[in-house]
């Protein structure tokens, strides 16, 4: 390793590199290399880790729905919580159905209509 540090300029773009190839030393070039290949092993690694969370975390929600369909042709009540993390973060996913509330409204609708008509 050498103790110059590389370190791009303020205002660069893609087309114009941050560092002149033609004002490095060979140990500096070497270590410009070392350093490049070493990054691109990190990113391939990277990029597959996400893909592989991505196929995993698509699975998991597609299983998720395919429950709540099953429970939805159903007539019991139910609350499915999930947590699924994605490229930006971590996403909540809850799924219920409450018949309990319906059937309060109903009865308590008819004992109404029951006091009423007396």
């Amino acid at each position: 390793m050498s103790d110059t540090t590389l370190t791009p300029t303020a205002n660069f773009s893609i087309a114009e590199p941050a560092v002149n190839e033609n004002v490095l030393s060979l140990p500096q070039k070497q270590e410009l290399a070392l350093l490049s290949g070493q990054h691109r092993v990190t990113l391939a690694a990277d990029v597959a880790q996400r893909q592989v969370n991505l196929q995993a975390t698509a699975a998991d929600m597609e299983q998720m729905l395919d429950v709540a369909h099953r429970l939805s042709r159903t007539r019991s009540n139910y609350r499915i919580r999930s947590s699924h993390t994605t490229a930006s973060g971590e996403a909540q996913v809850e799924v219920q159905r409450n018949t309990t509330l319906t059937i309060a409204l109903v009865v308590g609708a008819v004992v109404l209509l029951t006091l009423l008509l007396r």
